[in-house]
């Protein structure tokens, strides 16, 4: 579970875009239904509507997670059951803790590792999956919200592990990868922690959410 969890590719291509394409499907049924929700006429209704689909966002994010950590548990479970002492073996050559981190993160306990992924997928998820759901309703495609949030992904991922831009932690879907944050790797700036990112991904959330009520509020019947 820890290896699926922290490996770059995995983590800031593979599952921002496949939970994006979940929250573009929820996009396109809003869109070929002829924005109906519209068709009462009242801001408050509007807002609602607006606030209630960034709602469902965030839990599906947290639902998506859960089934990352469920699926990969069990695998890691039947791997660990039949695979002998492969986890030792690399612990013991002294390369990289299981997992994908390096051992300065051997300190931290098991649980509060899995904790912080987990926390951090679902913020950072919820966060991409707002900002496309929101560029899909202003642009009445939900295609256009799907690509906007692989394009950024794959930014983030091209900064940091191909370029190695010291500026890459201001890209989104770096936020989710445990493995590059301060606690795990001393090489990244003192500002990029855990909790620095879970922070900075529920402003882009409530920032998407506010661009996509002002649109909602404004659109014309």
């Amino acid at each position: 579970m820890l290896w699926a969890c922290n490996q770059p590719f995995l983590v800031m291509i593979i599952y921002p875009a496949l939970f994006l394409a979940l929250v573009s499907d929820s996009a396109s049924s809003e869109l070929e239904s002829n924005w109906f929700y519209l068709t009462a006429g009242r801001i408050s209704s509007r807002v609602l509507w607006c606030w209630s689909k960034n709602g469902a966002v965030a839990l599906l994010a947290v639902f998506f997670t859960a089934l990352l950590f469920l699926g990969f548990g069990v695998l890691g479970g039947l791997a660990t059951s039949f695979g002998g002492s492969w986890s030792r073996l690399v612990y013991l050559s002294g390369w990289k803790y299981p997992g994908g981190l390096p051992l300065s993160c051997l300190a931290i306990p098991p649980p509060l590792v899995a904790l912080r992924i987990f926390l951090l997928l679902s913020v950072g998820l919820a966060a991409l999956g707002a900002v496309a759901l929101n560029l899909a309703l202003v642009a009445r495609r939900a295609f256009w919200g799907w690509a906007a949030g692989v394009v950024l992904c794959l930014l983030s991922y091209g900064a940091w592990h191909q370029l190695h831009h010291p500026l890459s932690f201001l890209l989104p879907s770096l936020h989710l990868l445990l493995a590059a944050h301060r606690e795990c790797n001393p090489s990244m700036p003192s500002v990029f922690t855990v909790p620095a990112s879970m922070a900075a991904g529920a402003a882009l959330f409530l920032i998407a959410g506010m661009a996509g009520r002002l649109n909602v509020s404004k659109r014309d019947l």
